[in-house]
C-alpha cells in the first residue's frame, strides 16, 4: 500500500473509530465541511430547481457523470444524490489531486448538485491511489472533514469505479 495509507483501531464492535487529535483539518476546516456535507431540498424548491436547471438546459443525470477522478493518489469523496425529476438515487465518486482537503474535492459538485435543486449527502471520504497505465485504483484511508457513519463505505466507490472504468485490471480497497 502507498505511504499515505493510514491505519486504524477497530473497536470490539467493528466499528471503525477515529481521534481527531491526529487530524490534519482544523476545527474550522470541519466546520466548513459540515456545512456542506448535507443539501435537503423541499419538494417544492427541488420542482422549481428541476425546472430552471431544465429551461438552462442542465440539471440532468448527464450533467454528474458517477466518476471524476483524477490519476495520481489523491483524496476523494462519495456523494449520494436524488435527481429530482426522476427521484432516482445515484452515487457520485469525485477525487481532485489539487484537493488540500476532502471538502475541495467535493464542493464543485456539490455546489452543483445544490444549484440543480438535487438533494444530496456527502457519505465518507478517503484517498485513492489511480495508475492509469497500470489500469489500477486503488482506494483506502478517511476523512477527518466527512467522516464515515459506520464502517467505511469504500465498497460502493470500487463499484462506482468498476462501471466508469470497465477496461481497467484491478479497482479495489
Amino acid at each position: 500500500l502507498p505511504a499515505q495509507v493510514r491505519s486504524y483501531q477497530r473497536s470490539q464492535g467493528g466499528m471503525a473509530t477515529f481521534s481527531t487529535n491526529d487530524a490534519t483539518t482544523t476545527a474550522e476546516e470541519r466546520a466548513e465541511a459540515a456545512a456542506i456535507r448535507t443539501n435537503v431540498v423541499d419538494g417544492a424548491a427541488a420542482a422549481r430547481a428541476a425546472a430552471a436547471a431544465a429551461e438552462a438546459g442542465g440539471g440532468d443525470a448527464a450533467e454528474f457523470p458517477a466518476a471524476k477522478i483524477d490519476a495520481g493518489v489523491f483524496k476523494y469523496v462519495l456523494i449520494e444524490a436524488s435527481d429530482p425529476a426522476s427521484g432516482s438515487v445515484v452515487h457520485l465518486v469525485r477525487g481532485d489531486l489539487r484537493a488540500a482537503y476532502h471538502k475541495d474535492a467535493a464542493r464543485a459538485t456539490t455546489e452543483a448538485l445544490a444549484a440543480a435543486g438535487w438533494p444530496y449527502k456527502v457519505l465518507g471520504g478517503g484517498r485513492i491511489n489511480h495508475d492509469e497505465d497500470a489500469k489500477s485504483i486503488l482506494v483506502y484511508g478517511f476523512s477527518y472533514g466527512f467522516p464515515w457513519q459506520g464502517d467505511p463505505q469504500h465498497g460502493i466507490a470500487t463499484q462506482v469505479l468498476k462501471k466508469a472504468y470497465p477496461g481497467y485490471d484491478s479497482i479495489e480497497w
